[in-house]
């Protein structure tokens, strides 16, 4: 049986992947079956430092290195074999490296709209101009040296939620973090890594983070990844299309 574990994005939590979770885990008959097993193992969402159930850590101290280090004790701690690694967004460099340094390499990992920067380039720079100077002039203006900065409400409306029904946007904001600057102003060298594990990058079409041809030349700048069909969705997929993601994701179990 394949393990999941679904890590969020940046300034999110493990809240934003509750409906997959349910997808994931609801028996495929209905009345379950008691001595089905089925193919799925454990699903895991773990909060990373600073976000979600940790967002009164205090960041400041740590490097990507300690993000990429949090994935594989979770990852390690749990005993988790036969692995689905899954993500998107910023955080899709951190995966990569992590699942490069487990002992027992994940069975997959999968990305969606995950943002890949070209070797020694940090997430930032793979923005849109404008949000590039945004997120610069946001940095500066606010920036809480324990947590990093906060987005606000109106940018994570029109960059994360964009055509989403108005009752999860709410949702979305109310819960939205701080971003650490760690992951998204750190250069990303990713060229060096010996990666036996193969990645599936899913586009998405209404990403303002990243248009969809942007994100198929993030995928091919990892190599040899299997790019499927992209979806109909803003940022937030995993809220907006819970199902179609669980889909994709029990196509590797």
């Amino acid at each position: 049986m394949a393990d999941f574990l679904l890590v969020h994005d940046t300034g999110q939590g493990s809240w934003c992947w509750g409906a997959v979770w349910g997808h994931l885990t609801a028996p495929v008959e209905q009345p379950p079956r008691l001595y089905s097993r089925g193919s799925r193992g454990n699903v895991i969402t773990p909060d990373l430092p600073g976000h979600g159930s940790r967002a009164q850590e205090d960041v400041s101290g740590l490097t990507l290195a300690d993000f990429v280090s949090a994935v594989t004790n979770e990852v390690e701690s749990r005993g988790l074999r036969d692995l689905i690694l899954v993500g998107h967004g910023a955080i899709a460099p951190i995966l990569v490296e992590a699942a490069a340094k487990l002992q027992h390499p994940p069975k997959r990992v999968v990305l969606f709209a995950g943002i890949v920067p070209d070797e020694g380039k940090t997430s930032m720079d793979m923005l849109p101009r404008a949000g590039r100077l945004g997120f610069n002039l946001l940095t500066t203006l606010q920036w809480d040296k324990g947590k990093g900065f906060k987005l606000p409400n109106p940018v994570i409306v029109n960059l994360y939620c964009n055509g989403m029904d108005p009752f999860d946007i709410v949702q979305i904001v109310g819960r939205f973090r701080h971003l650490p600057t760690q992951i998204v102003r750190t250069k990303i060298y990713l060229d060096g890594l010996t990666r036996n594990f193969p990645i599936t990058y899913v586009p998405l079409w209404r990403d303002r983070l990243a248009s969809s041809e942007k994100q198929i030349r993030m995928a091919e700048r990892l190599g040899g990844v299997e790019v499927v069909r992209e979806l109909d969705s803003c940022h937030q997929v995993m809220i907006e299309r819970p199902k179609e993601v669980a889909d994709i994701l029990l196509r590797y179990a």
